[in-house]
């Protein structure tokens, strides 16, 4: 009786502990569909892609880094850069680029992936090298239609839920109030917009069709229609000829901080300036033969928008602006620039969007 009463008392007590350990894990189903289990939030992180540095960074999760993506620079977003050893390249190489050895090396209990259009083989071959000893977990930080949960994710991965949960659910209130207004519109209400991406030659016109998602989705947020929306390809060069019979009631022009420095983004700081060069920037580009005869260019509809709003989890104030641009009669009261400035207060970046170069212009202080 006594031997019974002990194997039942341990068979109570194994069953008590695998119960405790399964109430304390924490799973969740990554943007792939792919289950990841920890046992505990993580305490030791690496990264991959400056999405995720940005989404880290706001659920208040920088201090558990071991390891980072080579590519950010920003000491005011990101501290302590030099003291967080790189795994990966300085500058994207168009691939899954990691440096398996150091991150051996380094060994983080959580290694976090921004969600790309990379092939299978190169997924797989970073789950063969890395797992089951480091687990990796795929979300998209940049979308603004899946942000919010993929930082509520990464919350509860990292044991910061409150500071994920306040930033997705101040996310979910800009799309929601911008989803209440557009959604309701009929087709005929919807401004074709031409996305004008930056080329290798000046003669160069590329855009995004329907293929890149993240532009569909933050176009379709806004209230817009592609103007290319027969093609589904991502990313195309567009032929001048064909592009003279496209309607294009506005034209958002993709800008890089790093050819225009003195215009866009934090480091410039003379905004006077800045506008000026921009308002040169606009009028060189509606000169064009191609362009000139379209009613974006008519109507003076062309804007300026700066790359880390199209390309990082500041998609949403890239929102934010195209709605205002696209429908100004309907977003009177909503202003972008207060928008960045709050997403700048969640990330901790010491920054004034007063004494900074531009990212949507013409906007609201101009």
């Amino acid at each position: 009786m006594k031997q019974l009463y002990r194997v039942s008392l341990c068979c109570f007590l194994l069953a008590l502990v695998c119960f405790c350990s399964a109430e304390g894990s924490i799973t969740v189903t990554d943007d792939l569909g792919r289950e990841v289990t920890l046992e505990k939030p993580a305490e030791r992180i690496a990264f991959e892609h400056y999405a995720p540095a940005e989404a880290i960074k706001i659920v208040g999760a920088w201090d558990k880094l071991v390891a980072r993506d080579g590519y950010i620079t920003d000491e005011v977003f990101f501290p302590n850069l030099d003291a967080i050893p790189a795994i990966s390249p300085e500058k994207p190489t168009g691939k899954l680029d990691l440096d398996y050895e150091k991150i051996y090396e380094l060994r983080p209990d959580l290694m976090i992936v921004q969600k790309q259009d990379w092939n299978d083989d190169q997924y797989n071959e970073m789950f063969k090298k890395l797992e089951p000893e480091i687990p990796v977990v795929i979300l998209d930080f940049i979308d603004p239609v899946s942000q919010p949960d993929s930082i509520e994710k990464l919350g509860k991965l990292t044991g910061t839920e409150a500071r994920a949960q306040e930033y997705a659910d101040f996310v979910r209130s800009i799309t929601s109030r911008i989803n209440a207004k557009t959604s309701v519109l009929a087709d005929e209400e919807k401004p074709d917009v031409f996305f004008k991406g930056p080329a290798y030659k000046p003669e160069q016109i590329f855009t995004y069709g329907n293929g890149m998602k993240l532009w569909a989705n933050m176009l379709n947020l806004a209230g817009g229609r592609n103007a290319v929306d027969n093609q589904s390809a991502a990313w195309f060069e567009v032929d001048p000829e064909w592009l003279l019979n496209q309607p294009i009631d506005i034209m958002v022009v993709h800008s890089r901080e790093a050819m225009y420095p003195d215009i866009f983004g934090y480091q410039a700081q003379d905004q006077t300036v800045a506008k000026e060069k921009a308002d040169s920037l606009i009028k060189n580009l509606t000169s064009t033969p191609v362009f000139s005869g379209n009613d974006a260019v008519k109507n003076n509809q062309v804007y300026l928008i700066a790359d880390p709003l199209t390309g990082t989890p500041r998609s949403i104030i890239g929102v934010a602006y195209l709605a205002k641009w696209l429908h100004p009669e309907l977003f009177s009261d909503m202003n972008p620039e207060e928008i960045h400035q709050q997403y700048l207060n969640f990330i901790g970046a010491d920054y004034n969007l007063k004494n900074t170069g531009l990212f949507g212009y013409p906007g609201e202080s101009s």
